[in-house]
């Protein structure tokens, strides 16, 4: 959500504390809906189980954990992928 959305939903009555909850709400699911999809696709397409998906499951939160921690950046991710894989994110 870019400045002036937050400015109108401001002028409709929302808190910034309202935007917070509602911005951290949309991330949790945009992020809980990308991870059931990646999860489907290592069970059905790649053999993954139970175990498998749980301990990839806790790699991907450990990377999380460090880029949110400030070891590791989003562009640093990024840079890997592009230079070592070809696979260019936006």
């Amino acid at each position: 959500m870019n400045r002036a959305a937050r400015r109108r939903l401001e002028r409709a009555g929302l808190s910034k504390d309202d935007l917070a909850i509602i911005k951290r709400a949309t991330v949790k699911e945009s992020v809980d809906m990308y991870s059931a999809a990646v999860l489907l696709v290592l069970r059905d397409n790649w053999g993954f189980g139970k175990v498998r998906l749980q301990r990839f499951l806790g790699q991907v939160n450990t990377l999380f954990e460090d880029i949110h921690s400030g070891y590791l950046s989003l562009e640093d991710c990024k840079k890997v992928l592009s230079e070592e894989c070809g696979i260019n994110l936006r």
